[in-house]
């Protein structure tokens, strides 16, 4: 029974796996590193306020969201909340993240924008998605913005 367990695990790895750009795990990342560059633009874009605040601040996101992306925000929310993502990146394909990604900075923006010290805003965004979420209210957060990469 434990080698079927460990099987479907595997299955599911390469399923999540297969759903992201080309290069997400390359040496290079390049994959993921496009993907913090059209967050930066969605952020600009969706959240003008933050994006000016976090540059007066001199703090660049991407420290913040590649990790995030790169686990499939396994290390970020808590399990039922990273469960929600991962339903929706299998409906909904890689944009999933971009959306989710957008959504926390969202929730978080008055916060954020209530910081004024770099290293304090840093720290902020460094537990941003460690708290224990609603997953309807991140969900539909990260879902009413209108986005998909053709727009990038």
């Amino acid at each position: 029974r434990a080698s079927y367990v460990e099987e479907e695990a595997f299955f599911m790895l390469c399923a999540l796996i297969e759903l992201l750009p080309r290069g997400y795990y390359s040496d290079s990342m390049s994959g993921v590193q496009a993907d913090a560059i059209i967050l930066l633009s969605l952020l600009e874009t969706h959240l003008p306020e933050l994006t000016e605040h976090l540059k007066k601040y001199h703090v660049d996101p991407k420290l913040s969201v590649i990790p995030w992306l790169l686990s499939l925000f396994v290390n970020t929310l808590p399990i039922e909340t990273c469960l929600r993502v991962w339903d929706c990146l299998f409906l909904d394909g890689a944009l999933a993240l971009l959306h989710v990604s957008l959504g926390l900075f969202a929730m978080h923006e008055e916060e954020l924008l209530s910081i004024h010290d770099t290293t304090k805003i840093i720290l902020y965004m460094e537990k941003m998605g460690s708290g224990d979420y609603d997953c309807d209210r991140l969900v539909h957060k990260a879902f009413k913005f209108n986005i998909n990469r053709s727009d990038n």
